[in-house]
């Protein structure tokens, strides 16, 4: 599988047969398993775990872009449940799912001490996606009378502070994946949007090792969330947490990576 590293273990004896087992990740990090069979055993084989196996397939190999292991518990508050983030340990959670958390009044859900719980509580790499009800200004809890099940709406955040206190917060790669040219309601001057919010806790440094990106445009210049500006047509060498962390975004297919510590052939010929 060209620019995917593999591990591959033959002769496992495994459910009374004999096979031949491939382990490799794909873009998003997801684990496959293929089994190739061999043929029939007599007795049951101890098979092999393919846990021991996945320090191997994950740990910052030559591939560009080869992701790191991750876990996949996610957590998912709602508006009306107890916020109870602070139930799970360090980076256990790969994805952190707050829906309506922030339209709730009063002191129980603060910005700043959420966001930084679902930093804490993500693995490098873990995404959080948000789902509220923004307004693009300030505006008075006490104004709120929404129709409707908006009824149990008690605070709006502004639009702008949110993305600001994810920024604030070291979230990477923050994007509007719902936020429609006409508000949901209005308020006098106000106006109330639905508005969803993806963005991740940035990779790890891994292994020191670096890639080369080129931007192909069609901007000037683009820059990252760690203050990485690439010109178009440019050669920039970034941590290759940088480029995994670029991966995940719609953008990745606008850039060419080259990994800087090999010599790849070249496939067009030579002269």
């Amino acid at each position: 599988m060209a620019g995917f590293q593999t591990q591959r273990e033959e002769g496992v004896e495994c459910c009374y047969s004999k096979q031949t087992k491939f382990w490799v990740h794909d873009p998003d990090g997801g684990l496959w398993e293929f089994y190739i069979l061999e043929g029939d055993i007599a007795h049951r084989g101890a098979g092999q775990s393919s846990d021991a196996l996945l320090p191997q397939v994950g740990n910052c190999g030559p591939a560009c872009g080869q992701p790191a292991v991750r876990n996949t518990q996610a957590y998912e508050h709602r508006m009306g449940e107890n916020l109870a983030l602070a139930g799970h340990a360090d980076e256990s959670l790969s994805e952190v799912r707050l829906r309506g958390t922030f339209n709730v009044a009063g002191p129980g859900v603060q910005l700043a001490d959420t966001l930084a719980e679902a930093w804490r509580a993500l693995q490098p790499g873990g995404k959080l996606q948000i789902h509220v009800l923004t307004s693009d200004q300030s505006i008075d809890d006490r104004e709120l009378s929404l129709p409707g099940p908006a009824s149990r709406v008690g605070h709006v955040p502004v639009d702008t502070e949110l993305l600001q206190a994810l920024e604030d917060a070291r979230f990477a790669n923050v994007s509007l994946t719902t936020f429609r040219p006409a508000p949901c309601f209005r308020l006098g001057t106000t106006e109330l949007r639905e508005t969803m919010i993806a963005c991740l806790k940035p990779q790890a440094d891994l292994c020191g090792q670096t890639r080369v990106l080129v931007y192909k445009g069609p901007f000037q210049q683009v820059t990252d969330d760690e203050g990485h500006t690439f010109r178009r047509g440019e050669r920039v060498t970034v941590p290759l947490s940088a480029w995994e962390n670029l991966q995940a975004t719609p953008l990745a297919s606008q850039f060419v990576c080259f990994d800087a510590n090999s010599s790849q052939p070249a496939v067009c010929g030579t002269h």
